[in-house]
């Protein structure tokens, strides 16, 4: 498969430009996901198992977070089509 240089519709060419911003917002996504179901799990068990205090509990996600973590993707696909043309 080869990368043209230069997309041959105004589609691709929005689709090429939006692609560093869902890259960005997926690995945003997944960190945040890791975070909360795997590393703080863990490192308190781990502390836990030490014999220190384990780590505060992480609040449940309401309506706002989860907004926010979907609308990286979606809000970085909005502002490319928003971004003037080259």
């Amino acid at each position: 498969m080869t990368h043209e240089t230069h997309p041959s519709t105004p589609d691709e060419a929005i689709a090429w430009r939006s692609v560093k911003w869902r890259t960005w917002a997926g690995w945003i996504v997944v960190a945040i996901l890791a975070w909360r179901y795997l590393v703080h799990p863990i490192t308190s068990a781990i502390l836990v198992s030490r014999g220190h205090d384990p780590l505060p509990p992480i609040q449940a996600l309401d309506l706002a977070d989860a907004a926010a973590i979907i609308g990286l993707p979606i809000g970085g696909s909005f502002a490319d089509k928003m971004a003037p043309d080259d």
